[in-house]
């Protein structure tokens, strides 16, 4: 639900913060006050477009921030999978738009796109205004709201649905590679064989290239390799007496000579020898590698031949061994599939076959399901138009069946009305009565809203239309709604402010050549001299608070019975 809503700059509301809470939330105010920019700003919140007339005038930017309380654990997981954070189940939106500079959008501090916007606020948000039912009078949408109400059988079979037909488009693209051209496949067929044997051919080898380079760094420098490692050999242990292991060696013996005359040179001694030792084991290595060196011309010229194969085919076919051998085993896993394409063929017609009737199974099972719960929905809807004065009003949910499915199964639904006697069924479209579109509007929500996850509905001016007793009816079906769901309900009508669980008045006042709106939450007595208004226009009479408070406390009473 919303929790609170900050507007800033926005046409005549200079600044104005606004506690939302659960229950019915009623904005009531002169005509003209403002009461609309309230849900612009809502509207602006979520992703609705808005022109530079929305900024006040003389600023250079509005902004509106709204505050979620997130009640739905998988609508918190379906944002944080947007990579958003959400912490403690809120969300704070923030949006601006600019005069001279594109606006920013924020979702709990993360930048965001207007397409985000848009599929968090469904999520968020339903908002219903009096030039507001697209949803009603676009019949494609009616298969949605009957889904709804259908619930979680309908659900299972769409999943159900979804991967079968996910499987039969896999299936009918494997059947379209087969049965391509039958030149091309041929021609398809050669060049991978040609590839195949090629890399074959070429008996590579994880690593072989850096092992190539590294021997042939050594044959190109085999002659510098042999000068530098024997004349080291010949420093190191030489036969002239001037070695290095000669050197130690003569140190030892005379160190030994005269190790009796001072037992502390007889420390130094076995360091000495170990020192001897290891340089013998380190001359042997020296000359076991000099011994290996190659000077071979023709192995030099073989090494060349081969790097030069490796990057012939590095150049066609990936940038390393490694991915040369990747791209063979891709290629000999599409030269064995399209070898045996007829086997393969045969085999997914089959498969096609059987899920073409799974397919058609559940489309049935699930038409099955919405003409029985279409049955239900319908009366339920009758029932509650009947309460809001539409007492001959016939409602249907036509469900017929196209022929082409989809994700939704092959189901066409449309809602058809009757609002008068002798008028025959006909689509919501072409009913010309606002008041009665509202009605049937405010039906559909009673009846769907135990089965709508979306938590808050905002309602601009739906009584448009209606009075009297009808518009008492109305005000108790926004009431009834309100226990479960979170309202917010512009309204002029008497009947449905009285309702108001928490009463917001919109005033406009000038003051030094400015204009200027703000919201104020009222109290019980504030409450009751607005309803007196909305009675008795802008002359209060005592009579018109008399029957305000009779309306106020009628409503205490009915919402105590809820």
């Amino acid at each position: 639900m919303i929790e609170h809503l900050h507007i800033r700059n926005v046409a005549l509301i200079k600044e104005a913060d606004i506690d939302f809470f659960q229950g019915l939330n009623i904005l009531s105010g002169e005509t003209g006050a403002g009461k609309s920019m309230i849900i612009d700003s809502i509207n602006f919140l979520i992703g609705q477009k808005a022109d530079k007339d929305f900024i006040s005038n003389g600023e250079e930017e509005a902004l509106v921030e709204g505050l979620f309380v997130l009640e739905n654990d998988d609508v918190s997981e379906y944002i944080k999978d947007m990579g958003i954070d959400v912490e403690d189940n809120y969300l704070l939106i923030s949006r601006t738009i600019k005069t001279n500079s594109r606006g920013s959008i924020k979702v709990n501090g993360r930048s965001a796109t207007v397409s985000m916007l848009k599929d968090i606020s469904q999520f968020l948000l339903d908002i219903h205004g009096q030039h507001q039912h697209q949803s009603l009078l676009n019949s494609s949408k009616h298969i949605e709201l009957l889904d709804k109400f259908c619930g979680k059988e309908l659900e299972e079979n769409k999943e159900s649905l979804n991967l079968s037909i996910k499987n039969y488009r896999q299936i009918n693209q494997k059947i379209k590679e087969i049965t391509k051209d039958s030149s091309s496949l041929g021609k398809r067929l050669d060049f991978i064989k040609f590839q195949i044997e090629e890399i074959e051919l070429a008996n590579l080898k994880e690593n072989e290239e850096e092992e190539l380079l590294a021997k042939r760094r050594i044959l190109v420098n085999s002659e510098r390799l042999t000068e530098n490692i024997g004349n080291s050999i010949e420093l190191l242990y030489g036969n002239e007496g001037g070695s290095a292991v000669d050197n130690i060696s003569s140190a030892i013996s005379l160190i030994n000579s005269v190790s009796q005359d001072d037992e502390n040179l007889e420390r130094l001694l076995p360091q000495l020898e170990s020192i001897l030792s290891l340089l013998d084991d380190s001359v042997r290595d020296i000359r076991k590698y000099y011994e290996n060196i190659e000077t071979d011309p023709e192995a030099l010229k073989n090494i060349e031949e081969r790097l030069e194969l490796i990057y012939s085919l590095k150049r066609k076919y990936g940038n390393s061994v490694e991915s040369i051998l990747d791209y063979y085993s891709k290629i000999k896993e599409e030269y064995d599939f399209l070898i045996n394409s007829e086997e393969l063929l045969q085999k997914f017609n089959l498969e096609k076959k059987e899920l073409y009737k799974k397919i058609i199974k559940t489309c049935r099972q699930m038409t099955e399901i919405r003409k029985k719960e279409a049955l239900i929905l319908q009366k339920e809807i009758e029932d509650v138009l009947r309460e809001l004065g539409m007492k001959a009003a016939k409602f249907e949910i036509e469900v017929s069946q196209k022929q082409e499915f989809g994700t939704a199964g092959n189901d066409n639904v449309e809602f058809l009305i009757s609002p008068n006697p002798g008028e025959p069924l006909k689509s919501l479209s072409k009913i010309a009565s606002g008041g009665e579109m509202s009605r049937v509007m405010l039906a559909l929500k009673t009846v769907l809203s135990k089965a709508d996850n979306i938590d808050t509905f905002i309602f601009d001016e739906i009584d448009s239309g209606v009075s009297g007793r009808t518009a008492q009816k109305v005000a108790e079906k926004l009431a009834i709604i309100s226990r479960k769901k979170q309202i917010l309900c512009v309204s002029h009508l008497p009947q449905i402010a009285s309702m108001a669980d928490n009463h917001y008045l919109i005033v406009k006042s000038s003051k030094e050549d400015k204009t200027e709106t703000s919201v104020k939450l009222l109290d019980y007595s504030s409450s009751v001299d607005e309803i007196a208004r909305l009675l008795g226009g802008a002359e209060i009479t005592e009579a018109a608070v008399a029957n305000a408070k009779d309306l106020k406390n009628g409503a205490i009473e009915f919402k105590n019975h809820i």
